[in-house]
């Protein structure tokens, strides 16, 4: 049993899981990794750290196939499973869906008057899930939005840039008198930013930086006149890692030289493990670097990020449907949680949207059962709450050596993030993903003594990370916690983490 040292003191320790009784006793087998941290409280490396990065893309048509009510509402289970993410951000009308999205008559009004139209890959639906519906679901869970425009125009009949004049001043309408929004930026607006388009250099419009930012200007100096204070951010190129570095390069500097005077963000959309973790958050770099280069204040909107499934070869008779368990189950929890980590003492990244919050397609947050119609999280989604739970004010220097036995291709088993809250709280977010129990010690350096009281760790984990949630057992893999008592004055704590995990620890 692993237990929290206070000089002479030890505390009793009750960590048991019920599933797997003798788990506690795991970290004292010869095989158990050890690791030790040191927590320097009082050393901030970020503060205010942004609760935008626990944020969540919505492709409108694939919500409302899962998420509606009978009467165009939100239904209230999905509200209740998202409120421990206030403060998230949700990306609307969610990525390709975006590149034709009729701001209008098409999505407001009455829902029974709102025609179908175009959502993305062929597929039609009339928008229940409009605008006003999407403004009265952020205000439901306490988060905020980034809304994207439309930079092309309707279906197959792309507009010249002169002519998104009218489209864009009718998107600044909506936005101006949809209730709960009203404004396109700052801290006291619900709606944190607007992204010029989505993912336009790549198939099947296909332009270039110059048409890009022809583009892009036409719609922001419309939409300006609206919304004065509008905060920008202009989309970087995408899917760099399967370019030339030159080519990527080329673009972005182009994007920012032209754009960046007038457009504080810059946007990139990160999948991994095709490449690892660290190569991902090279590239989020990269970008960021390009931007501030152009202006000191810019910032990197993360606006989608998730694991990719492997695709089977062409000319296989495997199916990519097969391999979708990567996405949403255990392993795509731990990758997921892992990229967040490395985001969060980034000082220039504002936010990030996890792909999707959606009942379609490889990437579900929260699914269906088509049978009962009932909603179940997804182990994404425990992830998730693993670290949105432990996750306080102000990220804080924390040094650790990950173990030597990695068996990740990134080179490392395990991340490790201390945070510290305004309440005196201190906690510590991790994976671990090795195959053994970690025996973790954290060892709490600075100033300040810390408080008696109640400890809390939390986790989830499986026996195999091909393991998902799915209807038959939604509840495979779903966050587990375990409490201790803590003394005071403590120098030191130890904890057991499992083996293939998201975990969070906090302590008063």
């Amino acid at each position: 049993m692993r237990c929290v040292e206070s000089g002479r003191l030890l505390a009793a320790c009750a960590l048991s899981l019920c599933c797997t009784a003798a788990w506690p006793q795991a970290c004292e087998q010869p095989d158990a990794l050890k690791l030790r941290a040191t927590v320097s409280a009082d050393q901030v490396q970020r503060a205010n750290a942004p609760r935008e990065l626990f944020g969540f893309n919505v492709p409108w048509r694939d919500f409302q196939m899962g998420y509606l009510q009978g009467d165009g509402e939100v239904r209230s289970e999905l509200i209740e499973l998202l409120k421990p993410f206030k403060g998230a951000l949700y990306r609307y009308p969610g990525g390709t869906p975006s590149n034709w999205f009729d701001w209008g008559e098409a999505t407001r009004g009455p829902r029974e008057k709102r025609i179908a139209l175009h959502a993305d890959y062929e597929r039609y639906a009339k928008a229940d899930f409009g605008p006003d519906e999407f403004a009265r679901f952020v205000q439901a869970v306490d988060g905020r939005a980034i809304l994207t425009l439309n930079l092309m125009g309707p279906y197959k009949k792309p507009l010249p840039p002169a002519g998104l004049k009218g489209p864009s001043r009718q998107f600044a309408e909506v936005v101006k008198s949809t209730p709960g929004f009203g404004c396109a930026g700052g801290k006291g607006c619900r709606v944190m930013a607007l992204e010029l388009g989505n993912e336009l250099d790549w198939e099947p419009y296909k332009i270039g930086a110059a048409e890009y930012v022809e583009r892009a200007e036409a719609a922001r100096a419309e939409v300006n006149t609206v919304l004065p204070d509008a905060v920008w951010v202009a989309h970087g190129r995408s899917a760099p890692w399967g370019l030339k570095a030159e080519d990527t390069a080329a673009f972005n500097k182009e994007l920012a030289r032209t754009l960046a005077p007038r457009v504080q963000g810059f946007a990139i959309h990160p999948y991994y493990d095709g490449i690892d973790v660290p190569s991902a958050i090279g590239y989020v770099r990269n970008f960021g670097d390009t931007w501030k280069a152009m202006r000191p204040d810019a910032q990197v909107y993360v606006t989608e990020h998730a694991r990719w499934p492997a695709e089977p070869p062409k000319g296989s008779k495997a199916k990519w449907q097969d391999n979708w368990y990567q996405a949403s189950g255990l392993g795509g929890a731990i990758s997921t949680a892992d990229f967040m980590l490395a985001l969060m003492p980034m000082t220039s990244v504002a936010a990030a949207n996890w792909h999707a919050l959606a009942t379609q397609g490889p990437w579900q947050l929260v699914r269906r059962d088509a049978g009962s119609n009932k909603l179940f999280a997804s182990p994404i989604y425990w992830g998730m709450r693993v670290l949105r739970d432990a996750y306080l004010d102000d990220v804080v220097k924390l040094d650790y050596q990950p173990t030597k036995a990695a068996r990740y291709g990134g080179g490392y088993d395990q991340r490790l993030v201390a945070m510290r809250g305004a309440d005196g709280r201190v906690s510590v977010l991790g994976i671990n993903r090795a195959q053994q129990p970690m025996a973790l010690d954290i060892d709490w350096a600075g100033a300040k003594r810390r408080a008696a009281g109640r400890a809390q760790l939390r986790f989830i984990t499986a026996e195999d990370t091909s393991i998902d949630n799915d209807a038959a057992q939604p509840r495979k893999v779903e966050m587990q916690t375990q409490a201790a008592s803590v003394a005071a004055d403590r120098k030191r704590s130890s904890w057991c983490v499992p083996p293939r995990s998201v975990f969070s620890i906090v302590e008063p």
